[in-house]
C-alpha cells in the first residue's frame, strides 16, 4: 500500500489529443535462475568476504530484475532514433532561424532586446537581406490583455532566463522536423532524446552491468521541460522576408507572425516534491515554416556537428555558438564556387557573445582563438586562418583594427560534401525552372493568332 502512493510510482501523466499514443507501462515478472553447485560456490565465496555469515544451498537463486530501460522508462514513451549522422543532424537553414538562436543566446544579458519604453513587450530586431526584410523575436504574455507594469516585469525575467540550453533545444527539435516535412508535422521528443543528444550522462550505479539503465536524472529532464516551456512564449515575426533573395523573376515575400515552436501532448510523471517532471512531447514548428513550403522554392538545409549541443554552455561557450552560427553561414556561403568562409573578426566575436576586453584585450584575442583551434581539433572546421590581405597591426590602440581582420575559415569534408551537392540541385532545380518557363512562352506565343494587315 506504501508503495502504490509513492509518486516515483505513480503512472506519467499525459496531456493532449494525442495522449493515446503513449501507452502506460506494462509491468515485468520477476523470475528466478537455476545455479549450479559451481555458481553457488562463487556466491558464498563472495558473501564470506563481504563479511555476510549466509551460506547459498538451495537449488534456485533469485535475481533481481535490471531497472527500467529508457526505452520503457516512464509510460513506454517511443524510442527516438538519433538525430546525428556521422556526427551531423541536418537542419533547416534560413537567416531568420540564425536570428532566432541569436536573440535567445543574447536573453540572458539583454543585447540587443528592447521594449521601446515599456510599450511593446520585449522584443529583438534585426534587419536582413541587406534593409529590405526584418525579423522580430518577441517573448508574448500567455494571455491578451493590456501591458501593465507587472507583465511587463514578468515578460523580462523570462527574456532573461533563456540560455544556451533554450538554443540546444530548439535546435534539436528544428533537427527532428527537418526530415519529417520540414516542420509541417508534428514529431515526439522525448527528454532522455534531448539529453543524449547533448552528451548528457545517465544514472550509473557502481557494480551494475553495463546494459543496465536508470534514464536520467529528473532535474535534468525538468530542465528540459523548462526549456521547452520557454519555447512556446517565443515569438518570431518576418517582415517582408524574400524566401529566395537570389532567384531570377519575381517571389512574393513572406510576412507572418507566429509562436516559434508549437508544443503538445505532453507526459509528464509527478516527482517525489510533486513537482511535474518531463518526460515527453509533440512538438511542431510554427506558421513560419509553412509560409516557407508554400513558397514552392526548394528547402535549405544545412549540417549541425554534435559539438553544437554537447559543448559545455559555460566554460566552452565560445566554442559552443560558434559552432551554432557556422553552419548557417557554411550553407548561407554554399553559392560560390569556394567553400572557404570570410568573416571579420567583429562577426565571430559578437556571434561567440563576447565583448573585447578593454583592460587586457590580448586575453580576448587568445580566447577567441583558442576557441577556433578546439573547433579545428574536434574536427567541425578542417582549419582556420587570417587572411593574407589583412592590415598590420599597430604597436598601440591595435583592437579596432584586429576587429576588422578578416578569418577564413573551411568547412570539413563532410560539410563541403554536403553543400556542393545541394548547390549542384539548386543549379539543375533553377535549369529546369528556365526551361520550364521558356517552353511556356514558346507555347504561349505559338497560340497568338497572327494579325492581318
Amino acid at each position: 500500500m506504501a508503495d502504490a502512493e509513492d509518486p516515483k510510482n505513480k503512472p506519467p501523466r499525459i496531456r493532449g489529443r494525442g495522449a493515446a499514443k503513449l501507452a502506460p507501462p506494462t509491468a515485468r515478472a520477476s523470475g528466478t535462475v537455476r545455479a549450479s553447485n559451481e555458481e553457488l560456490e562463487v556466491l558464498n565465496e563472495a558473501l564470506r568476504d563481504a563479511g555476510i555469515p549466509v551460506t547459498l544451498a538451495a537449488a534456485e537463486v533469485r535475481v533481481p530484475d535490471p531497472p527500467e530501460t529508457a526505452e520503457t522508462h516512464d509510460g513506454c514513451l517511443p524510442k527516438i532514433p538519433s538525430i546525428y549522422r556521422d556526427g551531423y543532424a541536418e537542419i533547416m537553414a534560413r537567416h531568420p532561424l540564425q536570428i532566432l538562436l541569436e536573440a535567445i543566446q543574447d536573453g540572458g544579458n539583454r543585447r540587443g532586446w528592447s521594449d521601446n519604453n515599456g510599450q511593446t513587450p520585449p522584443h529583438y530586431y534585426a534587419r536582413t537581406q541587406r534593409g529590405a526584410g526584418a525579423c522580430i523575436v518577441s517573448v508574448q504574455p500567455a494571455t491578451g490583455g493590456f501591458l501593465t507594469d507587472d507583465v511587463l516585469r514578468n515578460l523580462w525575467e523570462k527574456v532573461q532566463a533563456l540560455d544556451d540550453l533554450t538554443s540546444d533545444v530548439f535546435l534539436y527539435c528544428l533537427a527532428r522536423l527537418t526530415p519529417n516535412g520540414m516542420g509541417l508535422n508534428p514529431v515526439a521528443v522525448t527528454a532522455d532524446a534531448i539529453l543524449d543528444a547533448r552528451g548528457v550522462q545517465p544514472i550509473r550505479k557502481r557494480g551494475e552491468p553495463a546494459n543496465w539503465q536508470h534514464g536520467h536524472r529528473s532535474e535534468d529532464r525538468m530542465l528540459v521541460g523548462r526549456a521547452l516551456a520557454q519555447l512556446r512564449d517565443v515569438w518570431l515575426e518576418l517582415q517582408n522576408i524574400n524566401p529566395a533573395p537570389l532567384a531570377k523573376g519575381r517571389v512574393s515575400p513572406i510576412s507572418v507572425r507566429s509562436v516559434a515552436l508549437v508544443m503538445t501532448d505532453i507526459a509528464e510523471r509527478p516527482g517525489p516534491d510533486g513537482q511535474p517532471i518531463f518526460l515527453g512531447a509533440m512538438v511542431t514548428a510554427g506558421s513560419w515554416a509553412r509560409a516557407y513550403s508554400e513558397s514552392g522554392l526548394p528547402y535549405q538545409t544545412t549540417l549541425l556537428a554534435q559539438k553544437a549541443l554537447a559543448y559545455h554552455p559555460n566554460k566552452e561557450q565560445v566554442e559552443k555558438r560558434l559552432t551554432k552560427y557556422l553552419p548557417f553561414q557554411f550553407r548561407f556561403n554554399a553559392k560560390h564556387e569556394t567553400p572557404s568562409l570570410r568573416r571579420s573578426v567583429r562577426e565571430l566575436l559578437d556571434s561567440a557573445g563576447v565583448r573585447p576586453n578593454e583592460l587586457n584585450p590580448e586575453r580576448t584575442r587568445k580566447r577567441l582563438e583558442e576557441g577556433l583551434d578546439r573547433l579545428k581539433c574536434d574536427g567541425v572546421i578542417a582549419d582556420w586562418h587570417y587572411a593574407e590581405d589583412n592590415t598590420s597591426l599597430p604597436a598601440r590602440g591595435w583592437v579596432p583594427r584586429w576587429l576588422e581582420w578578416r578569418i577564413v575559415l573551411t568547412p570539413s569534408l563532410e560539410v563541403e560534401a554536403f553543400h556542393e551537392t545541394r548547390r549542384q540541385e539548386a543549379k539543375r532545380y533553377r535549369e529546369l525552372a528556365a526551361t520550364k518557363a521558356n517552353g511556356m512562352a514558346h507555347a504561349a506565343g505559338a497560340k497568338q493568332p497572327r494579325l492581318l494587315r
